[in-house]
């Protein structure tokens, strides 16, 4: 994962949205490639594990109505021909 992007990264949890924390284990080429990645709000902790955060079951939290899954493209930004969003896990 870029370091630039974790910089990005916000705590999924039900309160005020929080930019995380990192503590790098492993950085190659200016990837992160393991560590931990935490809330000074909630406390909460994620893996980073070969360049992906391990949000694991934190996902149950995100289920989307229909409405929601028709109005997902225009949130992020797909509303032109030939963008990618990559997702995986139970987000997907």
């Amino acid at each position: 994962m870029d370091l630039a992007l974790v910089e990005r990264l916000i705590c999924p949890r039900p309160h005020q949205a929080t930019p995380l924390v990192v503590r790098a284990d492993e950085v190659v080429e200016g990837n992160l490639v393991r560590g931990v990645v935490g809330c000074p709000q909630c406390f909460a902790e994620w893996t980073v594990r070969g360049g992906v955060v391990e949000f694991g079951a934190i996902a149950e939290m995100f289920r989307c109505s229909p409405q929601m899954l028709r109005q997902s493209p225009a949130l992020l930004g797909l509303a032109e021909a030939g963008r990618l969003v990559l997702t995986d896990g139970a987000s997907a």
